[in-house]
């Protein structure tokens, strides 16, 4: 996050982006940083994408945002995306998925 303050303040410090030379100018170099609380995902993990859907279907229900990815959770969010209605191809994939499978 440091490095990208420093690249903004390159932009927010430049004359050409203010019409009067003596504007405020912004220094996010100099911005204390917070992290959230939040549920972090395990080291060396690739469960970003399944945690954001998860969170994006439990967002509404809830402000906490300490979500666990499972096997479980890997699993229901895949039947999710081949079962639901708005999937044109879920049937064909279904068929194929048991065919696989048996």
């Amino acid at each position: 996050m440091q490095k990208v303050a420093e690249y903004l303040e390159r932009f927010l410090t430049a004359d050409r982006f203010y019409k009067d030379k003596s504007s405020f100018r912004l220094k996010p170099s100099e911005f204390d940083f917070i992290e959230p609380q939040v549920g972090q995902q395990q080291p060396l993990s690739r469960d970003s994408g399944v945690w954001v859907c998860l969170w994006m279907i439990e967002s509404h229900q809830c402000t906490n945002f300490d979500l666990e990815v499972s096997d479980a959770t890997r699993m229901t969010s895949a039947l999710n995306l081949v079962t639901y209605e708005y999937n044109q191809i879920g049937d064909m994939i279904s068929e194929r998925a048991v065919h696989y499978w048996t």
